[in-house]
């Protein structure tokens, strides 16, 4: 092996090293706009790098998290409260034969059922922290049918 290709291995080497514990260049923020400047505009906290602001990437820059958890009871108690409220849209399926039911409640679809069940009825299985509020999975019988969104 040339010098150059073994300088090229080491650097490898130390960036995977680096990106795996945490540190090196890859876990440093880059560039942003500045401070203030907020990423879903204003009243959404000073921008993805700044102090304060709630939403966060998560790994690899793929996802969302909000570093924060939010209690069961006042998760089930939202959902529980718009599911209410809920009715079910026009059922419509795509091309791969997936049924789509969405759930609106005062005209603004909260949720999807990939399977016609009783509201009333559902269950809340999992749930957890998006950009937007919780995904909470929607069980019958253990069988997951369907999703909701909930603001806490």
């Amino acid at each position: 092996m040339s010098v150059a290709s073994i300088a090229k291995v080491a650097r490898c080497a130390a960036l995977a090293a680096a990106v795996a514990f945490g540190g090196g260049a890859m876990a440093q923020p880059g560039p942003g706009p500045g401070p203030g400047y907020g990423m879903m505009g204003p009243g959404y906290g000073p921008g993805p790098h700044g102090p304060g602001f709630g939403w966060r990437f998560g790994p690899r820059y793929q996802d969302y998290y909000s570093g924060r958890q939010v209690a069961r009871d006042k998760v089930e108690a939202a959902v529980r409260a718009d599911l209410a409220r809920a009715t079910k849209g026009a059922q419509w399926t795509n091309p791969r034969g997936i049924a789509h039911i969405p759930l609106l409640v005062d005209g603004q679809i909260v949720g999807n059922l990939w399977r016609d069940a009783n509201l009333t009825k559902l269950e809340i299985g999992s749930y957890w922290a998006g950009p937007f509020g919780q995904h909470v999975e929607l069980v019958v019988n253990g069988e997951v049918v369907g999703m909701i969104w909930v603001k806490v």
